[in-house]
């Protein structure tokens, strides 16, 4: 799911136009993952199967900035819906299953580690949440946690000035295409 090493893809995400990235202090970005846990509209809005791409990427960390090149964005996701569920299937292959209340949706968990190296393991834990506007647009947030296990974490800390564990949030817009 996101940070990529070798046959592991453990952070999400590649370049795309529009993506940009900044780092904002930890309340800043809980005030602006918050945005997603409102009240439901009481119509509910389903989201079309298919293909969806990603309209527009901004990346904000607390403390994970320093790691933004390691990250490999995907240009979008697969849907694959059944009453008020659905299935997000991401570039890297991993499956977030959502349900819809009202215009919202949330995602349940998906979680990864990557030891790619005997003294570092990365652990990610990545939450979905969101807006659909309609069956065909949507607005949300894929919510990274990111931490390190093992002796080379220190190092790794201080030569990307990193501070474990970190949160990124990858805030997007997608569209069917």
């Amino acid at each position: 799911m996101l940070i990529a090493t070798g046959m592991n893809r453990l952070l999400l995400l590649t370049t795309l136009v529009g993506c940009s990235s900044g780092n904002i202090t930890t309340t800043e970005l809980d005030a602006a993952l918050s945005q997603y846990d409102g009240m439901p509209s009481e119509e509910t809005v389903k989201p079309r199967n298919g293909d969806w791409s990603y309209t527009s990427v901004d990346i904000a960390s607390d403390t994970c900035s320093n790691l933004i090149d390691m990250l490999d964005i995907g240009s979008g996701f697969e849907v694959e819906r059944l009453g008020t569920s659905f299935t997000m299937r991401l570039d890297g292959g991993d499956d977030a299953d959502c349900t819809v209340g009202g215009d919202l949706f949330d995602c349940a968990a998906v979680s990864d580690s990557v030891n790619s190296q005997d003294a570092v393991t990365l652990r990610t834990s990545m939450d979905t949440r969101g807006v659909l506007y309609s069956p065909d647009a949507m607005e949300g947030v894929h919510e990274v946690n990111l931490s390190c296990d093992g002796a080379g974490c220190a190092l790794l800390e201080v030569a990307r000035d990193v501070n474990f564990p970190c949160t990124f949030g990858v805030f997007y817009t997608a569209a069917t295409q």
